[in-house]
């Protein structure tokens, strides 16, 4: 076995619970992965007066796993229960364990979040284009080969799915419990984010993304404050995003997803217009000059 995985789970989201482990014994990965009890709030009176609870939460959360995995002997992927799985995600991550990948870095991420930046779309469209062979609708077909992109200048952000080294527990263990023991300022995928930046830990992320996030539990999110309209279809917006550049994606569904939810008939005819500009910048006919 290459790897070991971890799901971190509250013990009130039993549905959460039972989805994921169906997806694991659907592809045959339940005996890899056990469950990690979610910390709910700031359990360890950490100072963290900038954070949200649920951030807090959160980071508790992973920082309790890894300080019982210093000293682990296998890679270990973290996974949250929002996450979704798809048939490569076992087999791409055994398969770059075995072909020395994953001792490159600290951490590869399976699938991040991505900023709505015209120029970062059009690059992982081309890219995902290039590492697949799609339908003429651009349903795909097959994946012809993953890659990983190197995100130390990268915008990005999630700590839905996650790889770390086996070599590399002890040094997250130690990052997080020296972010515990100081002023906390920023959720962990942020925190993780600033490492990275820093050059403090390595990072990459699997491209196309072999997992991604459960689009409706997004909507839902123990983190985010979703009360807001505006604010629910944003997240919404990049959260189909996301979904975009994974291995099971189904357009048609985002297609529908967005005509339900985003609300995007009701723009102007300047709102029209640059729609329609955004909409050449990423496609294959915009030539960069």
């Amino acid at each position: 076995m290459e790897y070991t995985g971890y799901y971190i789970n509250l013990d009130r989201n039993v549905d959460r619970k039972q989805e994921l482990e169906r997806q694991l014994a659907a592809y045959q990965l339940l005996p890899r992965y056990q469950r990690h009890p979610a910390s709910l709030g700031n359990e360890l009176n950490l100072k963290a007066p900038a954070v949200k609870p649920g951030a807090i939460g959160c980071f508790t959360s992973h920082y309790r796993l890894f300080q019982s995995l210093k000293n682990t002997t296998a890679h270990v992927h973290v996974v949250e229960d929002d996450v979704i799985f798809s048939p490569a995600t076992g087999m791409v991550i055994d398969s770059l364990a075995r072909n020395g990948e994953l001792d490159k870095w600290d951490m590869v991420y399976t699938d991040v979040w991505v900023p709505l930046e015209v120029e970062y779309i059009r690059e992982l469209s081309a890219l995902y284009r290039d590492c697949t062979t799609l339908s003429a609708d651009g349903a795909l077909k097959t994946v012809e080969r993953f890659t990983v992109l190197n995100l130390r200048k990268r915008v990005f952000a999630s700590t839905v799915s996650y790889i770390v080294n086996k070599r590399s527990l002890n040094k997250i263990a130690d990052l997080l419990a020296e972010a515990a023991r100081g002023e906390l300022r920023l959720p962990i995928d942020l925190y993780y984010r600033e490492q990275i930046y820093k050059g403090r830990i390595s990072a990459a992320c699997i491209f196309p993304f072999i997992t991604s996030v459960n689009i409706r539990e997004n909507l839902l999110s123990n983190i985010t404050d979703t009360a807001d309209g505006k604010l629910q279809r944003s997240i919404l917006s990049t959260t189909m995003l996301r979904n975009l550049f994974f291995v099971q994606c189904d357009p048609k569904s985002l297609l529908r997803l967005g005509e339900e939810y985003l609300q995007t008939h009701r723009g102007d005819h300047r709102d029209q217009v640059i729609a329609d500009i955004l909409r050449f910048g990423v496609s294959r006919n915009y030539q960069v000059f």
